[in-house]
């Protein structure tokens, strides 16, 4: 030991300067660090969802593949949570009117003592979970995660909305303002497309995620 003791003595001092550097980044890097997801409580208190019913209903139009669609708005919507679920779709003429899910959870479901034991598993527009909270652990009921996530097909107002939530990334914390709505579409040959909205998130299975209608998105986590 003494003979490799001495030896770094006699290290030049711009070396030793260098690893110096090295060590300060590298606890810089550590102490800026932070996880996908926030354990703030002020944000984890601030998610949720808030849902009001329009005096009267606004529509909007779109034009896509021959279909002249109408978008109705029946609630006024605003959605903050954690992104545990993200697609992106461009095939069919729904694709092109809504190119993105995302699911969304709030609340203690992303709690990181809760959300560590939760996974989220997104296929064609739906989401599933599971969860597994070994003995000894506090734990959330299976009623409780059900209705604090959604699957939310997106049809976004403009280009910023669209943009935004293309940076998202799962561990994204987000705020989604805008409309619950239905979808009705017609085409000159007969041909009809719909989707219906959920208006409450204790629904499960088919016709359970919310059609929204995204009028802007803010990113505060990403």
């Amino acid at each position: 030991m003494r003979n490799i003791i001495s030896r770094g003595v006699r290290v030049k001092w711009y070396v030793t300067a260098w690893i110096v550097s090295w060590i300060i980044l590298a606890v810089c890097g550590i102490l800026m660090y932070s996880p996908p997801y926030s354990t703030d409580t002020d944000i984890l208190g601030s998610t949720g969802v808030q849902q009001d019913r329009l005096d009267v209903q606004k529509e909007f139009t779109r034009e896509i593949d021959g279909y002249k669609i109408t978008i109705t708005a029946k609630y006024r919507y605003i959605l903050t949570g954690m992104v545990v679920g993200k697609d992106e779709y461009r095939h069919s003429t729904m694709d092109k009117l809504s190119p993105m899910d995302l699911t969304i959870a709030w609340g203690k479901t992303i709690d990181p003592q809760y959300h560590r034991y939760i996974t989220f598993n997104k296929y064609t527009r739906n989401c599933k979970y599971n969860y597994y909270f070994p003995r000894g652990e506090k734990s959330l009921s299976n009623q409780y995660i059900s209705e604090h996530a959604s699957n939310n097909h997106l049809i976004f107002a403009d280009v910023a909305a669209y943009n935004t939530a293309k940076d998202v990334r799962i561990g994204s914390v987000v705020t989604v303002e805008g409309y619950l709505v239905d979808v009705y579409g017609r085409r000159s040959d007969g041909a009809y497309i719909a989707w219906h909205t959920s208006t409450k998130r204790s629904d499960i299975g088919g016709n359970s995620c919310e059609v929204l209608y995204a009028e802007k998105i803010t990113a505060h986590i990403t």
